[in-house]
């Protein structure tokens, strides 16, 4: 089919090469030409930029002939303050030789002052070191008086468990007594007893769980603690966050008045250099250098002797004060040593009176034993014939005897002031009564009801405060949550922040730039070193920022692709399912970034056969052919339909749609 001469499929016609070689040539043209205009742009722009940088230097000599100006002023005003501070210098020697005068007048009083606190220094070490001994002997003293304490509480502890076996004994001996007599009554009693033991023992298992409940809401209520002092260092960091904003703002101002001085100073070095107009802006600077630097050294020598005046009035200044010092301190010893001395006397007569009651309370403690002797007697003689009676009296006897000497005992090892509690403690004896024990149990089972009641009031206070602080707890942390994800929000892309950071950057860097130039000008450096370092820095910030900027165009330009890509298949996909032919874009072998120029027509009824993978049509819009790919079957077809729809109708969508209609007819049906 491509061999025919007429046949408008063929690949590439002679008129249409031609056509490709003249729009080639056009385009070759038109890419010169407008390198062209862009180099002269360019160039324009260099001019530009070369009379813009021309206007600013000289601008920039203007100025610094200016601070040159105010430099000289400024050194004429030096060299007043220096004639000044000279004649203050005088007068300062003058008066700091009569104070040195003075002052060696005092260190001779303070030198004898010395001598004399020295050895009363000496005279009370000596009794320091005495009353150390003394104190030694009495901690010795007190530790083998804590030891026998000791000792003398472990006896005590042995004989009251002792005297609680002998109260048990006599209890038994009692209840078996009063057996005979007491049946009915012991019944009853047996009963209330084992109802109040019984009664007890509950209220101790509920005051118990009543007692975990409570220490579960105090460890609730230490975790709320710990919640609030977590949101307390939160608002101070807030607090110290807005603190920081401020001190920010305080050191901008610092910094702009820091500015004003520097262009005021460089004003006044203008100023005091001589408008000569025979001198050259070098001999200037050159001359300015010189008189800075003989300021300069006349100024260290100055400094060096006021220092040394200095250093000297100060030397005498920290003796002095190194004096007073010592003095004080021998002051103070003597005070807390007369403070030891008389605690020491009232702990003496302490102890002589504690002494004296201790005696009277023995002396109490045995009469009180003989009258207990005599009734035990009395009794004897009333009750012989009862056995356990005199057993019990003997047993009580005996109890009698063994206080004794225990008594005489505490006398001789124990010091006055232990002998009194020892002693208490062991006339403080249970006394044997009846009706004791139901007493005890009563007492026992009221006190455990309060408690309960008590421990009852308390868990309903500690619950309404949980709660009370479960909903403040509560509140806080909705409000946090809310600070957070409004502070998030603030931070998240902020484009204005950004853009400050942006000109802070570049304004450190040209501030920088602008202060390195000064230097090299008024130092007068070298070509070589006249480029400063920071420019460098500036251009490469500016470059950095330039980068940025073409990376976000960059991810702006591939997203925008994407976007575009998925869009263009979403339109492809609706176009072959509504109009049966799937569309492919190819490049052009001329341009390869043009994709609108050739198109690959696939018909939506040929994917199901294997002649799909190359029947297709390609339309060249810039030629304006049409071509075939295919078997010789769909060759064909194409011709017939293009003779009748094409060459005679001129209706290139009715052919597609015949063309789709036929395949449907032959392939599918």
């Amino acid at each position: 089919m491509s061999d025919t001469a007429s046949s408008p499929f063929i690949d590439r016609p002679r008129s249409m090469l031609d056509e490709d070689s003249e729009f080639n040539s056009r385009q070759l043209i038109s890419n010169l030409q407008f390198q062209i205009s862009s180099l002269k742009t360019e160039k324009s722009l260099l001019q530009q930029n070369k009379e813009s940088m021309a206007e600013k230097y000289e601008a920039l000599l203007i100025t610094k002939n200016e601070e040159v100006v105010s430099l000289q002023n400024d050194f004429d005003y030096v060299f007043k303050q220096r004639d000044e501070l000279q004649s203050k210098y005088d007068n300062s020697q003058q008066i700091n030789g009569k104070t040195v005068e003075s002052l060696q007048v005092q260190l001779k009083d303070i030198t004898e002052r010395y001598d004399e606190l020295k050895e009363e220094h000496e005279y009370l070490n000596s009794d320091f070191k005495k009353f150390c001994r003394d104190n030694n002997q009495v901690k010795s003293d007190l530790e083998f008086h804590i030891n026998s304490k000791d000792q003398m509480n472990e006896k005590i502890t042995s004989l009251q468990d002792e005297n609680k076996s002998l109260c048990k004994t006599n209890d038994e001996l009692i209840e078996k007594l009063n057996s005979i007599s007491e049946q009915l009554v012991s019944n009853t009693q047996d009963k209330f007893s084992r109802n109040l033991q019984e009664q007890n023992s509950k209220l101790q298992r509920t005051n118990n769980q009543l007692q975990l409940k409570v220490d579960s809401l105090l460890q609730h209520r230490t975790s709320v603690e710990l919640l609030r002092q977590k949101n307390i260092t939160l608002t101070n960091k807030l607090s110290s966050l807005a603190n920081l904003e401020e001190k920010c703002c305080k050191l901008e101002i610092e910094n702009l008045e820091l500015s004003n001085k520097f262009d005021t100073f460089f004003k006044t070095i203008e100023d005091s250099v001589n408008d000569d107009t025979s001198r050259t802006n070098e001999s200037v600077v050159i001359e300015f250098m010189n008189k800075y630097k003989r300021l300069q050294n006349l100024n260290l020598v100055l400094q060096d002797k006021y220092n040394q005046s200095v250093t000297g009035v100060k030397n005498m200044q920290t003796e002095l004060s190194n004096m007073q010092q010592k003095y004080s301190e021998a002051i103070s010893k003597v005070e807390s040593l007369n403070e030891t001395v008389s605690t020491k006397t009232e702990f003496i007569d302490k102890l002589e009176r504690q002494k004296l009651l201790n005696v009277k309370e023995i002396e109490y403690l045995r009469d009180s034993l003989k009258k207990l002797e005599e009734l035990n007697l009395k009794r004897s003689k009333e009750e012989t014939n009862d056995k356990s009676t005199e057993q019990y009296m003997t047993n009580l006897e005996k109890l009698v005897d063994e206080y004794r000497t225990e008594i005489n005992t505490l006398q001789k090892q124990m010091s006055s002031q232990e002998i009194q509690s020892n002693v208490q403690s062991g006339s403080k004896r249970p006394r044997i009564i009846d009706n004791g024990i139901q007493n005890d149990f009563k007492s026992q089972v009221s006190v455990l009801e309060k408690e309960n009641l008590k421990l009852l009031s308390t868990i309903k206070n500690l619950e309404y405060n949980n709660k009370t602080l479960g909903e403040k707890l509560q509140n806080l942390e909705s409000l946090d949550n809310k600070k957070k994800e409004l502070h998030i929000l603030q931070l998240k892309s902020n484009p204005a922040s950004q853009d400050q950071l942006i000109k802070q950057q570049t304004l450190d860097l040209l501030s920088k730039e602008n202060q390195e130039m000064i230097e090299t000008f008024v130092k007068n450096k070298s070509a070589h070193d006249m480029i400063p370092k920071s420019l460098f820095e500036r251009q490469e910030n500016d470059k950095l920022q330039l980068q940025t900027k073409i990376d976000q165009l960059n991810k702006r330009i591939s997203r925008l692709r994407d976007i575009y890509s998925q869009k263009s298949r979403d339109i492809l996909s609706v176009i072959s399912k509504f109009f049966g032919y799937t569309i492919e874009f190819l490049p052009s072998p001329i341009n390869s970034n043009d994709l609108s120029s050739r198109i690959k027509l696939v018909s939506k009824y040929m994917n199901n056969k294997d002649e799909s993978n190359s029947a297709y049509l390609i339309l060249d819009v810039n030629s304006k052919s049409l071509k075939a790919n295919g078997s010789l079957e769909f060759k064909t077809l194409c011709e017939d339909l293009v003779t009748n729809w094409i060459r005679e109708k001129d209706q290139i969508p009715c052919f597609l749609s015949a063309l789709n209609l036929s395949i449907y007819d032959k392939y599918v049906s």
